[in-house]
């Protein structure tokens, strides 16, 4: 290795010999970054203490630092430090002493302290990381609970998008969901309901024009019929109905469409 090599290698060496460890745990319990850093370096002096006690310590436990030397140490200035200081000292962390002639500030880290709110930490993030309940449907009033309804029957006919659905089931259950959640017909869903009820009226489902030949004039009198009962009763769950069907119920469901084309 080239001298110039050996040179870049110590020069390395040289500023990583003492970096300071940090921890995101750490400045969360200390409420910034600025804190933890502050935290973790005396942490680190706290398990560095020597057995010989300097002139002025007030105790077992205690170590002495200057403000320059904070500052050599994790690149906090005076305010810095002064605030990280204040908010551990105000959660009992970090306790401070001036003693001595000249006097000097000694350090004292509350383990216990420390061990407590680092517990309560983690409780509180494995609270937060559970899933969150998806929001109950909306209750529908009685108008817009028709106007699904109306919506799923001749969708199921036309299909909203051009055409009848080819998997009636999977069509009921994606789309009987989100009217659900939404609690009523938007917008589009609305102009939709009467390019399909106007449809209707013109004699889609009269036999002479059916919508798909594979299913008929209407799911009720086909293989369909099943699914869409099932999405009906789905719909009504939610509004608070109960489940119907019928000749009767058919008849009114015509009705409305016929008067939405209007």
């Amino acid at each position: 290795m080239s001298r110039g090599g050996e040179e870049n290698k110590n020069w390395w060496h040289v500023l990583l010999a003492r970096p300071v460890a940090y921890h995101p745990a750490l400045a969360r319990v200390a409420g910034s970054v600025a804190g933890g850093g502050f935290l973790s370096q005396a942490l680190y002096w706290q398990g560095k203490i020597p057995p010989h006690r300097p002139p002025g310590c007030p105790g077992p436990g205690w170590f002495w630092k200057s403000c320059r030397d904070w500052e050599e140490e994790t690149a906090l200035g005076r305010k810095q430090q002064e605030t990280a200081r204040a908010k551990l000292v105000q959660l009992g962390i970090l306790k401070e002493k001036r003693c001595g002639v000249p006097a000097r500030m000694f350090f004292q880290v509350n383990m216990e302290k420390l061990e407590e709110l680092l517990k309560k930490q983690s409780v509180r993030k494995t609270t937060t990381k559970k899933e969150k309940k998806e929001p109950p449907p909306r209750k529908m009033e009685g108008s817009a609970a028709e106007e699904i309804e109306e919506y799923l029957r001749l969708g199921l006919l036309f299909g909203a998008a051009g055409g009848p659905p080819r998997d009636p089931e999977a069509w009921v259950s994606s789309v009987g969901d989100r009217l659900r959640r939404q609690g009523k017909l938007n917008e589009r869903d609305k102009g939709q309901l009467i390019y399909m009820a106007k449809k209707e009226r013109e004699g889609g489902v009269d036999g002479k024009n059916q919508p798909n030949s594979n299913q008929g004039s209407d799911p009720r009198q086909s293989g369909g019929g099943g699914m869409f009962s099932a999405g009906l009763d789905l719909i009504k769950a939610a509004a608070g109905g109960g489940a119907g069907g019928g000749e009767q119920e058919d008849e009114e469901s015509r009705l409305r469409g016929a008067k939405l084309a209007n």
